[in-house]
């Protein structure tokens, strides 16, 4: 697992955790999410992008 953390001093950030299985050497799943969230009032840095969460699963295949 990993985690990714980031802060504004106007109280905006970002999380970005995510979680890696790998069932075999050659195949991988990676589970990944960015969640946005800022002040509505001046907001910071990350603010325009509050609404804008994302998930998703990357999987990598080696050969």
């Amino acid at each position: 697992p990993q985690l990714f953390l980031g802060y504004d001093v106007e109280g905006a950030g970002v999380v970005y955790p995510s979680v890696k299985f790998s069932p075999t050497d050659h195949v991988s799943f990676k589970l990944n999410y960015a969640g946005y969230w800022g002040a509505s009032e001046g907001g910071g840095y990350f603010n325009p992008f509050s609404k804008n969460d994302e998930i998703w699963l990357q999987t990598r295949i080696q050969f």
